[in-house]
């Protein structure tokens, strides 16, 4: 019997393997193939675990890189849901930026880690936004030259 620890920081030996995120569960594919034989494994038990972002209430990132970047086109980067949930509001991208860049530490709610890699930092913020109370999150790259917004929406 072979015991497969399902996480997201390993890696592992069989191919092909494939993890697809479910909730906050990772599983993989009913069928595992030993690389060394090209056979089916059969006797294999697959332990998943729960995949936990980190928390902390101070933020991870300066502000102030967060702002200068999101000022700038070239060194930002809006996901698409951001833009989608930005858009039920009637947000745009200058107004997702504008919103970023007046964000202050008083706005500051968690960093959080992302769920499937603990070492990916995200910056939750609660600013107003023309009266709409929003939920921001923000990440800025390892070099600290883009900012990526990865949500924008109503709180």
């Amino acid at each position: 019997m072979v015991d497969l620890l399902i996480s997201p920081l390993r890696r592992f030996p069989l191919s092909p393997l494939r993890l697809f995120p479910i909730s906050r569960y990772l599983c993989l594919p009913l069928q595992l193939i030993s690389p060394r034989h090209q056979r089916p494994l059969e006797d294999v038990r697959i332990i998943v675990i729960r995949c936990r972002s980190v928390e902390k209430r101070r933020a991870h990132f300066d502000l102030s890189t967060v702002k200068r970047l999101a000022k700038n086109p070239a060194s930002r980067l809006i996901t698409r849901q951001a833009f989608k949930d930005a858009a039920v509001l009637g947000l745009e991208e200058n107004d997702i930026a504008e919103c970023v860049a007046q964000l202050t530490q008083h706005d500051f709610y968690k960093s959080m880690t992302v769920y499937t890699n603990s070492q990916l930092w995200q910056d939750v913020y609660h600013p107003t936004h023309q009266e709409t109370a929003l939920y921001v999150k923000v990440q800025l790259d390892p070099t600290e030259e883009t900012v990526v917004i990865v949500s924008c929406k109503a709180r």
